[in-house]
């Protein structure tokens, strides 16, 4: 397989040192990889000066400047026509770091995925949180290496050939229609039009197709103040794997054993298995209240939803499905049947509580829980 390195760069110095050092102490077993520096027209030449200072020992060098500003978006996609001269490519913005295992990672996840109809990319990122809205987010262990999210990353990400050319073909028509349907997360459509990711996040939806992750990352990211943020934060910021590692297992999509999540981080479970008697393919999983239904009749829910409640739960596992999936016993979550009306009254607090233990920041927390509460209104506002 022929490998290359994607660095993408545009006016922040200290983060391109800090990735390019990152990508410099990594291990590349000998191989040939290519290290393509992209670097947008800023109106200074601090970053390009860098790249140029850089001694690459491991294949070929390249310095690609513009006389005309990109903007993010187009920037990134863009390298994606690297793909008809490798079979794939690390794409890296410039307030990423990576681990130096990320290389040995990258060919034998390749080598594995490549020919994978059903997944669209693969990714170094291993996320800590629920992007959505923040919340705490644990993939769920099996006997393997990788697991799935119908959501595209953008934290270190692994393009291959075949799978980004269909992707691409189906954005050049596609471009311009992002409408807000329960299918997307809201927090996704709120994503301003230079963010490419939302695109690919809609277009692994509507084509039922995933990322494949780590459970032990390979990159993190720095979050800093930039095109999408305004401000610098430490919550994206994930372990790495430091120590060298190879043959991983990585888990077969058709696995009936793997965990997958849908674009809102909710675990995906096999439809001909139960819960209370009721098939999972007749469940909408909702644990972290978004307000949605999937059109089906059952839900579990952490909300209020004034439907009759069919069994309850605690929330003391994690990660938390297993909660439901271990019958354990408590008053957070809920399984209505929303054929049939009905009222009760919860306790508030635990669910809180359980919530936002990851947040250390008061502000933070009270931020994001006011931030949640609007979302779910805005949604249950829409629909009426």
């Amino acid at each position: 397989m022929k490998l290359a390195i994607v660095v993408i760069g545009y006016n922040r110095v200290n983060s391109f040192s800090r990735l390019m050092n990152s990508i410099l102490r990594a291990e590349y077993c000998g191989d040939i990889v290519d290290l393509i520096i992209s670097i947008d027209n800023s109106g200074k030449d601090d970053v390009e000066n860098v790249a140029k200072s850089i001694n690459w020992d491991h294949g070929e060098k390249r310095i690609i400047t513009f006389e005309e500003r990109q903007g993010l978006k187009k920037h990134i996609l863009g390298c994606g026509k690297y793909l008809d001269e490798y079979d794939a490519i690390a794409v890296l913005e410039d307030d990423i770091a990576v681990s130096p295992a990320f290389y040995q990672y990258m060919k034998e996840s390749v080598a594995f995925y490549k020919d994978s109809s059903e997944i669209a990319g693969i990714s170094l990122y291993g996320y800590a949180i629920n992007e959505n809205n923040k919340y705490p987010f644990r993939a769920d262990y099996s006997e393997y290496d990788t697991y799935f999210i119908q959501f595209a990353s953008s934290w270190g990400q692994i393009w291959m050939k075949s799978q980004w050319k269909e992707f691409y073909n189906w954005y050049l028509t596609n471009d311009e229609k992002f409408g807000d349907t329960e299918s997307i997360p809201y927090f996704v459509t709120t994503w301003p039009d230079t963010s490419w990711k939302r695109y690919h996040i809609k277009y692994c939806i509507e084509k039922d197709k995933y990322f494949a992750y780590p459970y032990m990352a390979l990159s993190t990211c720095f979050s800093e103040d930039g095109q999408n943020t305004n401000e610098a934060s430490i919550i994206l910021q994930t372990q790495l794997l430091y120590e060298f590692k190879s043959n991983y297992h990585f888990a077969p999509f058709d696995s009936n054993s793997c965990a997958k999540y849908d674009a809102f981080f909710e675990r995906v479970l096999p439809e001909n298995r139960n819960l209370c008697g009721i098939p999972f393919g007749e469940i909408c999983m909702d644990l972290y209240g978004y307000g949605r239904t999937q059109n089906k009749r059952y839900v579990i829910s952490p909300q209020e939803l004034g439907f009759k409640v069919c069994a309850s739960f605690g929330a003391v596992l994690e990660p938390q499905e297993r909660n439901v999936l271990q019958g354990i016993t408590g008053n957070v979550f809920f399984l209505y049947d929303t054929q049939t009306e009905s009222k009760f009254s919860k306790k508030e607090g635990l669910e809180f509580t359980y919530r936002y233990h990851v947040f250390t920041n008061r502000k933070t927390l009270i931020k994001e829980w006011a931030k949640k509460k609007v979302f779910c209104k805005l949604r249950k506002w829409k629909k009426r």
